[in-house]
């Protein structure tokens, strides 16, 4: 799903790939792949920045974040912020 959200993005249909992306999210959660969720919540945040949406990227960033300190990915931070 992230990778069809990527190719929606690079032909511009943003909103599209940001309903992807949330599908891909929910579905992370209800297997309980926290990795995968957190690396997802990060791809989000940045396509909601640039969509200006500032709050929404800012919340998005600090739970993608949060979700990788609980799993102990300690270089998250430097990949992603």
């Amino acid at each position: 799903m992230a990778y069809i959200a990527a190719k929606l993005a690079d032909m511009g249909k943003t909103e599209e790939a940001i309903e992807t992306i949330k599908e891909a999210i929910e579905t992370a959660r209800e297997i309980h792949d926290r990795y995968n969720r957190a690396r997802t919540m990060a791809y989000i945040a940045a396509k909601l920045a640039d969509m200006g949406k500032t709050e929404e990227a800012i919340e998005t960033r600090k739970e993608a974040i949060e979700t990788a300190r609980e799993i102990g990915h300690k270089d998250f931070r430097t990949e992603y912020y």
